[in-house]
């Protein structure tokens, strides 16, 4: 579901990770919230804390506890270097998630993203520690474009500050488009056509 509450949509766009690790509307119903966000320089920090309504805890007595903090930095005009760190206390239940990712921009039409993560989940007496990693290539160019993607999510990846559709898998994808102009004014004028290759597995 988006989020609609207004206090969380004021400046969303700055908490926006790849793999959606932080998603706000992991905070149910918010006794307490406070956010902070502002940019200094090329530099962009955004930090929300918050303190959950203890029905939506796993107990239904203790009060689940939010930090979440992400901080940007501008590299050049259009690349970007950026970490964040999500953390859940729920009693003696966690979960704290730390990643970097970066988008490089060369050459005008090619970019290079990738993203590392790992995720640290207590329950009872087991701990368990699992990575998530992409990569993706791009070019966009006005007459050929492609796009390669490759993720894999540990099936013990665990985000209970974001959300993660599936776990357990790697995806990679291969796209090629390809452009035609024709005269300007004539009865066609552009035509595009993708090829597309595209694979899931099992992560083990």
């Amino acid at each position: 579901y988006a989020e609609k509450r207004p206090f969380f949509l004021d400046g969303i766009e700055l908490f926006s990770t790849p793999n959606q690790l932080i998603y706000t509307r992991r905070i149910v119903a918010p006794l307490f919230a406070a956010k902070l966000a502002g940019k200094v320089g090329g530099t962009t920090l955004a930090v929300l804390s918050a303190v959950d309504d203890p029905d939506v805890s796993a107990s239904g007595q203790d009060y689940p506890v939010f930090n979440i903090a992400r901080v940007q930095r501008d590299i050049g005009g259009q690349s970007k270097l950026a970490v964040v760190y999500t953390d859940k206390i729920d009693g003696d239940r966690s979960n704290r998630v730390a990643g970097v990712d970066t988008r490089l921009v060369f050459k005008k039409v090619y970019t290079w993203a990738w993203q590392a993560a790992v995720s640290r989940t207590h329950e009872s007496d087991a701990t368990r520690v699992a990575p998530l990693w992409q990569s993706v290539f791009s070019r966009n160019g006005r007459t050929f474009g492609l796009r390669y993607t490759l993720t894999g999510i540990d099936e013990e990846f665990r985000a209970a500050s974001g959300f993660i559709s599936r776990a357990g898998i790697v995806r990679g994808a291969l796209d090629h488009r390809l452009t035609k102009y024709g005269e300007k004014g004539s009865w066609w004028e552009r035509a595009s056509g993708n090829v597309m290759t595209d694979a899931t597995w099992q992560y083990d």
